[in-house]
């Protein structure tokens, strides 16, 4: 017997019709029987369900005992054998409650109220009010009546319930089943992972969204394996496949992977030996020799068949039969040992000297599958894509014919007959190779997909960082767009981020300053013009953090390391050693230009910026990108954002999806002001998306700026569901929510607004400005913030301001938390959350990093030699070690055997202090860095 929760798919049994000799020697009629048997079904937890008929009302079901009640209420036990020749009456019960005659009868249709049918049809199709898609239609005739007919299944089949997910998923990802049924119960109502992580702590656990978003994964993964197996078993039945042992083979995987690898002898071939002696009618002999007869070849000779087109018939049938057997495979896998050799292949011989170096550690490269880390897998993956690299997989064949061998005599006895058994022996081998063959193609899958996993991962922890980059703001801002033959391209912006001037210049690079002299006057000009704070942004990696770090040095020098980046900061160090910018100081500062042309010639950037030319579009997005590189960044599909590792050999569906979510942890996060986020923000919060961010915007554009959380309810899409979800993660701040001459709201959408409020609880519609809108407090919680305040003597109008933080902390220096959230009936979780968000000052941001004051020097690599001290920026982290800018034009990679166990410490973004290790030949430009220590601040 399985032990609860150890099964994650559904058990299909064939039922045969009940003949009336099996059931005499009971004493009953086969009628009888079906009528009176009684299912009792053990589930986790002691629980029982009792009903007529085979019940499919509990999930939790892991074994059926079938109990036939007699008229003199004794009990008789039937086997499981017996339970599958009861015809199967597939019914919904309650536990403990026999199945009554219902007789049908006529009702009025239900009239739905007015303001109900507003909310549901028209408002928010995610709402608890009313089902997703509307009000429900009539069944059209010849419609499958239930689950069973819908997926081809007639009653001779009887699906057993699976175990809980959540006993399942637990055990994959060692969380404690309880929060683990909680998680899966907010999901099923539609709550988003960030809501959770921020909102419903006390019910998850205090789980982290990468936590959260596997438990959804897992669960997706036995949705999509429950649907895959229902359709399996009807395929394997249309083709007169289906067997009691193939069907627990079924069942018992656990994986994608593994279903496909099980079924893949069994998908259709158009010819084959097995099938051609299936045709000549030699499968029933064949069985025969399984089942231990002998069986005379020369009976089954023919004018069309001899005795060796028998023999080989038979054998290959036999063959045929072994290497379809689930339970071989079952036995094989445990043992088997993959050897992976990779070689060069003459391609690459002939291939440039840069295309050589590139796979130069994979050629006759060889290691042991199971120990591959994900970078090498995708490696060897993309060089045979590319026909660089053959791969060759070795398993160890002696040890698994040897298990394979003793599970096929262990299964099949055949007869003492030496022809018989060396027949055996024969299909043995013939099938050997097949099955060698099916492992070896399902290892690559599940390699591959292991593989791809974790790259997507990385990508995420990386993107994550990358968004967590910290903003500059309250200056004008100088971008430039380094390049040779097209010039340098300039962008002012101001400090909101709109476009001030823009310019082109061509410096020419390498002949002085001297001989520029209209280039330097350009800049000099926009300069002195625009009081730029910041003065040169360009291409490549992404830096500068700080929220007003700069006062003690307010002209700043943003450069990057793309294409003419290093020839402008010589160009431009040069203007500074000369004073031609005369007081300005300025400071030389990298940022990232990755995917900046590609958002360029995006149509969003063209609706953003009409006539504009999309080099200056360039030179724009990369000035935004230091003053608020979180709105920035997610106007660019994260793939091209040049973080990650083999980002475009992943499934693309499998990136956009996991990259997707991770945008809506960060941007839901940091939050957003409701009147000045752009579209772009406002669809990435938790809850909203595209449809309803543009619903923002155009209100904002019709109506003016919102006064008050609460007026999101006024939108036509938002109902009270999603208003729950998103409302937290947006800001109304004081500045953006002041109404001049904007036309007055329709009063029909204040009373759609006020409907809405009345299904949510401890919320009141209101279109004044409130303070606590500041903050990540929830409106569900704002009777009882005002209340808290109250016992701080904090009023509600300072909150945020310095003054009321002190408060609040003095109040709680002398207070017990739990107490306080006893008093104020909320759980101890909810009034830290509460807490966490009162003590927050307004400009509080949590992006807020320094900048070491010796990055951003420009070093030549012919010069860096082994033992120099360097600071750089991380500008991406794999599995493998961490890519570090360190000013030289290219980023060198610090392997993670020289990081003396730091990186998973270190992210995306961080600044590192390290030595020189190694620096190869100029024409391999190839440096080694060892791990120091991180840097901080100045």
């Amino acid at each position: 017997m399985d032990k609860p929760g150890y099964r994650s798919s559904v058990t299909i049994f064939p039922v045969e019709k009940v003949a009336k000799e099996s059931v005499e020697s009971d004493g009953m009629s086969s009628d009888s029987i079906s009528r009176n048997v009684w299912q009792q079904t053990e589930f986790p937890g002691g629980t029982n369900c009792g009903s007529e008929g085979f019940c499919t009302n509990r999930p939790g079901c892991i074994r059926f005992c079938v109990k036939m009640f007699n008229g003199d209420d004794s009990v008789e036990c039937l086997s499981a054998t017996d339970v599958r020749k009861v015809k199967r009456k597939s019914v919904k019960c309650k536990p403990g409650i026999p199945r009554k005659k219902v007789t049908k009868r006529t009702t009025k249709p239900r009239t739905v109220k007015r303001e109900s049918a507003i909310l549901s049809d028209e408002d928010d199709e995610e709402s608890s009010i009313a089902p997703k898609g509307g009000p429900s239609k009539k069944r059209k005739k010849n419609c499958p009546t239930s689950a069973m007919e819908s997926n081809g299944l007639d009653d001779s089949v009887v699906i057993l319930p699976d175990p809980p997910e959540s006993s399942l998923i637990s055990q994959q990802l060692q969380l404690p089943e309880n929060v683990v049924r909680n998680v899966i119960s907010l999901l099923g109502e539609n709550n988003t992972i960030p809501f959770m992580c921020r909102y419903r702590r006390d019910t998850i656990g205090h789980l982290d969204p990468e936590r959260l978003r596997d438990i959804e994964s897992a669960l997706n993964k036995i949705k999509v394996l429950k649907v895959r197996k229902i359709n399996a078993i009807v395929n394997l039945r249309k083709k007169k496949v289906i067997s009691q042992e193939l069907s627990a083979a079924v069942e018992s995987v656990t994986s994608i992977a593994e279903l496909d690898a099980l079924l893949e002898p069994f998908k259709a071939s158009k010819v084959s030996p097995s099938n051609a002696a299936r045709k000549l009618g030699l499968e029933p002999s064949a069985r025969a020799l399984l089942a231990g007869e002998n069986v005379s070849f020369k009976s089954l000779v023919t004018e069309d068949l001899s005795v060796n087109q028998v023999k080989d018939g038979c054998k290959e049938i036999l063959a045929d039969i072994f290497a379809k057997d689930p339970e071989i495979l079952t036995n094989l896998r445990p043992v088997a040992r993959c050897l992976v050799k990779v070689k060069s292949t003459k391609l690459l011989l002939k291939s440039a000297a840069d295309i050589r170096r590139k796979y130069r550690d994979l050629c006759d490269f060889s290691g042991f599958a199971h120990s591959l880390p994900s970078h090498r897998i995708l490696a060897i993956n993309r060089g045979c894509h590319e026909k660089m690299l053959s791969s060759e997989m070795n398993l160890n064949e002696d040890e698994l014919f040897e298990r394979f061998s003793s599970v096929v005599k262990s299964r099949w006895q055949p007869s003492d007959n030496p022809k018989i058994r060396s027949l055996f022996e024969t299909a043995m081998y013939t099938a050997f190779p097949k099955i060698i063959s099916l492992m070896k193609r399902e290892l690559v899958g599940v390699m591959t997909e292991k593989a791809n996993e974790g790259a997507v991962k990385e990508f995420g922890r990386n993107l994550r960082n990358l968004l967590f980059s910290s903003p500059l703001r309250g200056c004008n801002i100088l971008g430039v767009d380094p390049g040779f033959t097209h010039g340098c391209k300039i962008a002012v912006i101001d400090k909101g981020g709109s476009l001030l001037d823009s310019d082109v210049i061509y410096p020419k690079f390498g002949c002085g300053v001297g001989a520029s002299y209209a280039a330097l006057n350009t800049l000099k000009k926009l300069v002195q013009k625009h009081l730029c704070e910041v003065t040169f942004l360009c291409c490549s990696i992404f830096l500068v953090d700080g929220i007003g770090e700069f006062e003690d040095n307010p002209q700043i020098l943003a450069v990057g390391d793309g294409c003419g980046s290093l020839e402008f900061q010589d160009w431009v160090r040069q203007a500074i050693e000369n004073q031609s910018f005369g007081n300005f100081a300025l400071r030389i500062i990298p940022v990232s230009e990755c995917g900046a042309s590609v958002y360029s010639a995006s149509p969003l950037a063209k609706a953003e910026f009409p006539g504009i030319d999309i080099n200056i579009i360039s030179a724009i997005s990369i000035a935004r990108r230091l003053l608020d590189p979180l709105s920035e960044f997610v106007k660019v599909e994260p793939r091209h954002l040049g973080i990650g590792m083999y980002q475009h050999d992943v499934p693309k569906a499998m990136l956009g999806e996991a990259l997707d979510n991770v945008i809506m942890d960060c941007v839901s996060e940091i939050g957003a002001d409701l009147n000045t986020a752009s579209e772009a923000v406002l669809t990435r919060i938790a809850g909203l998306g595209p449809v309803r961010a543009k619903a923002v915007v155009d209100f904002r554009n019709e109506y003016g700026p919102f006064t008050n959380r609460t007026q999101l309810l006024m939108l036509k899409g938002m109902g009270p569901k999603t208003f729950q979800q998103c409302c937290g993660f947006v800001r109304i701040m004081p500045a953006s929510s002041k109404r001049s001459e904007s036309p007055k709201i329709p009063q029909k959408c204040v009373n759609l607004a006020r409907i809405k409020c009345k299904v949510l609880e401890d919320i009141e519609f209101s279109q004044n400005f409130n303070p606590l809108d500041q903050t990540s407090v929830h409106p569900e919680c704002y009777s009882r913030a005002c209340k808290f305040l109250a016992l701080c003597d904090v009023e509600v109008a300072d909150v945020g301001y310095p003054a009321s933080v002190s408060k609040i902390e003095r109040f709680m220096s002398s207070n017990d938390r739990k107490n306080l959230a006893s008093d104020l009936r909320m759980s101890f979780e909810k009034f830290e959350q509460m807490l966490e968000a009162l003590t927050k000052t307004l400009d509080f941001d949590v992006r807020q990093r320094k900048i070491p004051s010796s990055y951003g020097e420009v070093r030549s690599l012919e010069k860096l030699k082994v033992g120099d001290v360097v600071v750089g920026r991380v500008r991406n982290v794999v599995s493998f070690g961490a890519f570090v800018d360190i000013g030289v034009g290219k980023d060198v990679l610090m392997h993670e055997s020289a990081m003396g166990g730091a990186k998973e410490s270190i992210r995306l973004g961080d600044y590192v202090q390290a030595r020189v290790s190694s620096v190869e030949p100029a024409n391999v430009k190839r440096v080694g860095l060892t791990f120091l220590s991180q840097v901080f601040e100045d």
